[in-house]
């Protein structure tokens, strides 16, 4: 990545009236993904978004990119697959074997102590994870050119366009069986491997466990070896928090304490088995049963692909956070920086900070006010703090109106709900949502899953059929409006609003 100083204004202008993501973010977390997103996806795939950029003050990060080029990759996609579905699985195939790398990397990482490293070998080691990250990122980012902002959603357009020719009473049910997910996201899967560790636990203990001490070395194993395999599943690109072995453990005593029957735990288990068999033979049977061209039999593959590939690159993010918490800790102790100072940095800095001893903590306070950054696909970055940052934040955009009181977006799930609005932007936000609430959130992403759980009714900026928002609720039934542009900024908290999610609109009441 080569540092410039000078990005369109042209550029601003036109692009901060379109489409962007919020997020609550640290500057070394997102300007990663930014350069897996755009730089490093423009050398894994023949379309790709010639920039991004970014405004970020307190913490919170409104993120765009150009949306012309997010429609020109969704159409050069759908041509391709149209003609042969393989021709996508060529890219994700060859990116596994990125994905790999960057597993065994994060492994070894989070096992390594650090400490015993000199500091030439702690960046080596930390640039090699950044680079492994970023490419555990990139082609994936694809998937979302798939996703839907706006009044309707451009896949059940499609389909829906088709299918209503022979399917008119049933087209929307059938949709929903075609793209319905038939694997578990990383959220649910660890749901799922912890009920069949509390059945093993409760088949060797019955319902009167020891202290987590107290427990056989290879009961012990089995509670570690679940640490091993979710410990980042928490995570995000503010917030890191170590799902660790004593809370495991604790999970399990509340299962069984709420329960007094593992058999309970092993039924659940079996329910969840059942839910995705069931889920598997109504896409198989609506496969079966109706006629469409290939063209759209391809374009539906991929769209269950995407879904796939998409948790496993969010997978990836979690970890990543992980990782670079663990190395910017220990950067930090070396250098005299807190570990929230660092976040605002960028890789190249840290090599300056470590290996020749620049000071960056006057830049460090400048960012802190507020800082722009806009990344290119050929690998150039603009990245500017404080006052200088000025100039480009005068192109920060203005909130949405909602129009005559009204927000529009797609009907993910059905059903109609009024209720009070909670805002959530923030993971810390999350432990204020109330049972009944309605969410409104710009993304759900796996650590929202306990709080989506409550909630009377959802509603997300981004949005698809096939995003984790839309298929979490119809998992639970839940009323779910996706794609409803800047929801979260003419929303407040305390609103009181109706959720039609049979017409995908929301009635603000105040």
């Amino acid at each position: 990545m080569k540092e410039i100083k000078k990005f369109s204004v042209q550029i601003l202008k036109r692009e901060t009236g379109q489409f962007s993501k919020d997020f609550h973010s640290k500057v070394f977390t997102l300007f990663a993904s930014s350069e897996s997103d755009v730089f490093q996806k423009a050398k894994d795939f023949p379309r790709h978004y010639k920039h991004c950029f970014c405004f970020l003050r307190e913490d919170h990060a409104r993120w765009f990119a150009d949306s012309n080029s997010s429609l020109a990759v969704r159409q050069f996609i759908i041509k391709n697959v149209s003609k042969k579905y393989d021709w996508i699985l060529r890219y994700y195939n060859k990116w596994l074997k990125d994905w790999h790398k960057f597993l065994i990397l994060d492994k070894k990482a989070d096992e390594l102590d650090l400490q015993k490293l000199s500091d030439k070998q702690l960046y080596n080691l930390f640039k090699n994870y950044y680079e492994l990250y970023v490419k555990a990122g990139g082609v994936a980012y694809i998937c979302d050119s798939f996703m839907s902002t706006g009044k309707s959603d451009w896949l059940q357009e499609l389909l829906g366009k088709e299918l209503k020719k022979t399917h008119s009473d049933s087209f929307e049910k059938i949709i929903a069986e075609l793209v319905a997910p038939i694997h578990l996201s990383f959220t649910l899967q660890e749901e799922h491997d912890l009920l069949a560790l509390t059945a093993k636990f409760y088949k060797a203990y019955g319902d009167k466990l020891p202290e987590f001490n107290k427990l056989s070395i290879a009961f012990q194993k089995l509670i570690n070896r679940h640490e091993q395999n979710y410990h980042w599943m928490r995570n995000n690109y503010f917030h890191v928090e170590r799902y660790g072995a004593l809370e495991i453990y604790e999970k399990i005593l509340k299962l069984l304490n709420n329960n007094r029957s593992g058999s309970w735990a092993f039924n659940d288990w079996r329910v969840k088995q059942a839910y995705l068999l069931k889920a598997k033979k109504a896409r198989q049977q609506a496969e079966k049963e109706i006629e469409l061209p290939s063209k759209y039999k391809n374009i539906i593959k991929t769209a269950n692909l995407f879904s796939k590939w998409k948790d496993i690159r969010k997978s990836g993010v979690c970890m990543g956070m992980a990782g670079f918490d663990k190395f910017l800790g220990e950067v930090g102790r070396r250098a005299n920086y807190s570990k929230r100072d660092l976040s605002f940095v960028i890789l190249p800095e840290i090599a300056g900070i470590l290996l020749r001893k620049i000071d960056y903590k006057d830049e460090i306070s400048k960012r802190k006010q507020k800082v722009f950054w806009a990344v290119t696909h050929k690998g150039e970055y603009v990245l500017s703090s404080g006052a200088d940052a000025d100039k480009f934040f005068k192109f920060f955009p203005a909130t949405t109106i909602a129009e005559a009181g009204y927000l529009y977006g797609v009907a993910a799930c059905k059903g109609k709900v009024a209720g009070i609005v909670r805002v959530i932007k923030k993971t810390k936000e999350m432990v204020k949502f109330k049972t009944g609430e309605i969410l409104v959130t710009n993304n759900t992403t796996p650590e929202f899953v306990p709080i989506m759980r409550k909630a009377a009714a959802i509603v997300t900026e981004q949005g698809g059929i096939t995003s984790h928002a839309a298929v979490l609720s119809r998992e639970l039934g839940m009323p779910c409006i996706i794609g409803v542009r800047d929801a979260t900024r003419v929303l407040k908290t305390g609103d009181r609003i109706e959720v039609d999610a049979d017409r995908g609109v929301m009635k603000i009441l105040k």
